[in-house]
């Protein structure tokens, strides 16, 4: 049975260690019932609450002596006690208080944290970069306080620099940030404390800035001339990774860093781990014959490093990093002005005009898809084989 004392500061001060814990319970009028200190063998003294809660017994830890006062122990006893007679457990209760106290600035840092190592690295270097430069006048905003009429200031006066795009991308940001916590952030029901997204407030009222993005591909009739071009580029890396681009609809980023530890040779496809994709999910995408004896001549040469290293010297052990100057030289043999991207957007036109799938081309493009299960993956690089080769065989028909 626990020991009952009426607990000074100086008795609890004064209370011995032995060589098993045990429990002084306070008969004080000023604690409420159920309220002790728990005393353990190396010293450490706790102040706990114990009381019956929703059929059995529930222990409140209340701090630990002498870094919690007394006085602060018992203050804290008798808020936990109104809180339990609310059918609310004070853990629950002080979560609730924390997530109505959390600023933008923490819930972008929980959220970064999150994600990290589970989608690139330069996806996350891209939102530090957007946050820094255009969410940081809310950083110390509660997550509370952001209110319809803070968003639809903050995404004008980024508009208003001159920025449109930046407006969006930044709005987008902190819809993401409170999708988030409407998830993490809980009260003291179990309810979320961000139920509502006052960033909707942009599409309610039409305030969303134009898409001006490039619409660029190249025209089928101008296809073959540019294949053609980029088959004298200088240097043969060059040239693979712009035709690996149109044969994939791969993002820039995706296809420079394809190394041979990433080609299955016996099943022709390619594999990426979550890390590797800017979607953050394990993508497997079957090969047309063409690419894959591509990829696999490569392979042959370069083992399982990059497939596509760099040609500077200082960089051999790295691949290559940006495209654009073998397609300004390509530009400047044929007039045919694109990016990167645009090769991208050549894919994806070319995909369209095959009548394939906007599901089967999601599902090409490595967008949101519903499962990373191995049974789920295996089934649908099955589906997805047919229409690579399709286009493929679209693309070679275009060119030759």
């Amino acid at each position: 049975m626990p020991e009952t004392l009426s607990l000074t500061p100086t008795k609890v001060g004064k209370l011995k260690t032995r060589e098993r814990e045990y429990t002084v319970k306070d008969t004080s009028q000023d604690s409420p019932r159920g309220f002790s200190v728990r005393v353990y063998p190396s010293g450490v003294k706790t102040f706990q609450l114990h009381r019956w809660f929703r059929g059995k017994t529930k222990r409140v830890a209340l701090g630990k002596h002498p870094e919690t006062s007394l006085a602060t122990a018992r203050k804290k006893a008798w808020t936990a006690v109104d809180t339990l007679s609310l059918d609310i457990r004070p853990e629950d209760a002080e979560r609730a208080k924390t997530g109505r106290e959390v600023t933008v600035k923490t819930i972008f840092k929980s959220y970064i944290a999150e994600r990290t190592g589970r989608v690139k690295q330069s996806t996350l270097d891209e939102y530090e970069n957007v946050a820094s430069r255009h969410l940081k006048p809310l950083y110390d905003i509660r997550l509370f306080d952001v209110t319809r009429e803070v968003v639809l200031k903050r995404h004008r006066e980024i508009t208003q620099e001159g920025k449109e795009t930046t407006a969006n991308k930044a709005l987008r940001l902190l819809s993401i940030l409170f999708n988030f916590a409407r998830e993490e952030y809980l009260d003291e029901y179990g309810r979320s404390l961000f139920p509502d997204n006052p960033v909707g407030v942009l599409k309610a009222r039409r305030r969303w800035n134009t898409d001006k993005r490039r619409r660029t591909t190249i025209r089928r009739a101008d296809l073959k001339t540019f294949w053609e071009a980029s088959e004298s580029e200088n240097h043969p890396v060059f040239r693979d990774v712009i035709r690996t681009i149109l044969l994939t609809g791969f993002r820039v980023s995706n296809a420079v860093s394809i190394t041979g530890a990433n080609l299955d040779s016996d099943e022709k496809t390619l594999n990426f781990n979550r890390e590797d994709m800017k979607g953050g999910r394990v993508f497997v995408l079957p090969l047309g014959g063409r690419l894959f004896k591509l990829l696999d001549d490569r392979k042959r040469l370069h083992g399982n490093g990059p497939l596509f290293p760099s040609p500077l010297r200082m960089h051999q052990d790295d691949h290559v990093r940006d495209i654009q100057k073998p397609l300004r030289r390509v530009a400047k043999k044929t007039g045919i002005e694109v990016t990167a991207h645009d090769l991208r957007r050549t894919f994806i036109s070319i995909a369209e005009t095959l009548d394939i799938s906007t599901g089967l081309l999601a599902a090409l493009l490595d967008h949101a898809r519903d499962s990373e299960t191995e049974s789920y993956i295996s089934r649908e690089v099955t589906r997805l084989r047919d229409p690579m080769q399709r286009i493929e065989y679209e693309i070679y028909k275009l060119v030759e």
